[in-house]
């Protein structure tokens, strides 16, 4: 996935995504240049990663679309989101 350069889409949702596994996304999305859209909805991962995610979509240019509906992450984890 972090070098993959024809996947578009991923939807993960309801995956029993952890912070640990969160963390490891987070990782491939620094070097994935393709994805634009990302569904982590309903999944188990709390601040720790959303924090992740947050540091990794600042450098990623080609994700457009996040969603966390339902994630586990609370307003304190979601202050690292930028606009």
């Amino acid at each position: 996935l972090a070098h993959n350069d024809s996947l578009k889409t991923l939807h993960l949702s309801q995956c029993k995504i952890n912070d640990e596994q969160c963390l490891a996304l987070a990782q491939v999305l620094l070097m994935n240049k393709s994805l634009t859209e990302l569904s982590l909805a309903g999944n188990t991962f709390g601040n720790q990663g959303t924090l992740s995610l947050c540091e990794a979509i600042e450098t990623n240019t080609t994700l457009r679309t996040l969603s966390l509906i339902g994630a586990k992450a609370t307003v304190k984890g979601l202050t690292g989101v930028k606009n």
